[in-house]
Formats: structure tokens, C-alpha cells, sequence
């Protein structure tokens, strides 16, 4: 496949196989290639680039290839989807809100309601 990437002036999106990404990914699919072709328009920029597709359409791969090169940013509906599929599968870091951990100071409660403050 010709990299319409290169000649539109963005850098070159390297093979899913390059990025560390599970061998089945080994080609990107068209639509996931042209997706990746116009989200690399806005990398690098202050804009805010929102996708929602449907479920198969490689949502979760678009900013494992998007990270090789620039900050990226993925959300998820549900912390097992953002475990799995950004964390497990691609290698990204999570963060989850703050009732999800425990506070340092008291391990009774969690950090969004612990009373403690750093003073």
C-alpha cells in the first residue's frame, strides 16, 4: 500500500507489528489505515480529535500507532476496556478516578474521600 501519510506531509506510520502490537494485527486494514492517515493531521496540534466507531474498527489500535510519536490520550467506557485494550493489549498506562485506590493515610476509606491533606 502506498503511504499517503509521507506524502501529505505527516511522518510515516510504521506496520502494527513495528509498534509492538500482537501479530494479529499484522496489516493495518484500509479504513484503519485512512483513519490513521487523518488523525495524524491533528497529532501534534492543540486539537481535540474525538472517534467513536464501531466495535472491530481498530479504535484501540489508532493511538498505539499515534504514541510512537506523539502524546496520546485514550478513553475508555469501562476500566476492564481500558485494562485490557489500552493497558494489557497495547501497553499504556491507566488511571482510574479516585475513589478507585485506597487512601495513604487510612486505608479504610478510599482517596476521594479520605480527610487526610498534605499540609
Amino acid at each position: 500500500m502506498d503511504n499517503p501519510i509521507a506524502a501529505n506531509g505527516c511522518s510515516a506510520i510504521p506496520a502494527p507489528t513495528d509498534l509492538g502490537l500482537p501479530a494479529s494485527h499484522g496489516a493495518w486494514r484500509k479504513h484503519q489505515y485512512e483513519t490513521l492517515v487523518e488523525l495524524q493531521k491533528h497529532a501534534g496540534t492543540n486539537h481535540t480529535v474525538i472517534v467513536s466507531a464501531p466495535t472491530g474498527s481498530g479504535k484501540t489500535s489508532w493511538p498505539a500507532a499515534l504514541a510512537h510519536d506523539h502524546r496520546v490520550i485514550a478513553l475508555s467506557e469501562t476500566k476492564a476496556l481500558q485494562q485490557q485494550n489500552y493497558g494489557d493489549t497495547y501497553g499504556f498506562d491507566y488511571l482510574f478516578g479516585k475513589d478507585n485506590y485506597t487512601c495513604a493515610l487510612n486505608p479504610n476509606v478510599t482517596a476521594g474521600r479520605c480527610a487526610h491533606r498534605k499540609e
